[in-house]
């Protein structure tokens, strides 16, 4: 590590770091693919493993015979840009909702504008009627008067085309357009 960019296990896997589903440059950010060469039993391949990280040079300076990675900025998660300039992590909404295990089985949060954040629910079987306003209300006051907070409830939230769920998305303002995930609301 005398560059400070971390080897990766070229022998074992094949790691790429793709922008608009091309390779990145070195220096660049991307979107992480991996493919296992040593998993017959269930082979990943080409997996997408929604994380981002920075590309680093194909063979390091130190004489291993590994590519580089950079630097790992982590999973990809769209923040909410609001209009009075605070920038709010989806987990902050999230943990406003009293007894949120007893209630979701599985959630969406969508930002469609600046003004409006939608949050799709499967309820739990232990639902409540009132739901939709027990959470409404537990989160307006991080949210303030000027969002319109929607919870709309669903039997289901299908998969994305990769076939993972991403649980918040932002059309607002996303730092992950350029790595070609689905940025559109679940079918």
């Amino acid at each position: 590590r005398q560059t400070g960019e971390m080897h990766t296990c070229d022998d074992g896997v094949i790691l790429e770091v793709l922008r608009g589903g091309q390779p990145a440059a070195p220096g660049e950010a991307g979107e992480v693919v991996v493919t296992n060469l040593h998993s017959y039993a269930m082979p990943f391949i080409r997996y997408r493993l929604a994380d981002v990280a920075t590309r680093g040079t194909e063979q390091c300076s130190c004489g291993e015979p590994f590519s580089t990675i950079r630097a790992i900025q982590g999973r990809m998660t769209d923040y909410f840009p609001l209009q009075d300039g605070r920038l709010v992590h989806p987990h902050e909404i999230l943990k406003r909702i009293p007894r949120i295990d007893a209630w979701i089985q599985q959630y969406h949060l969508l930002q469609d504008r600046p003004d409006r954040i939608i949050m799709q629910v499967v309820p739990s079987g232990t639902s409540v009627p009132e739901l939709q306003q027990i959470i409404s209300q537990a989160v307006a006051p991080l949210l303030g008067p000027d969002i319109q907070f929607q919870v709309r409830l669903v039997e289901a939230i299908p998969p994305g085309p990769s076939g993972k769920r991403r649980h918040s998305c932002s059309l607002v303002a996303s730092n992950y357009r350029g790595f070609d995930r689905e940025l559109q609301w679940p079918a």
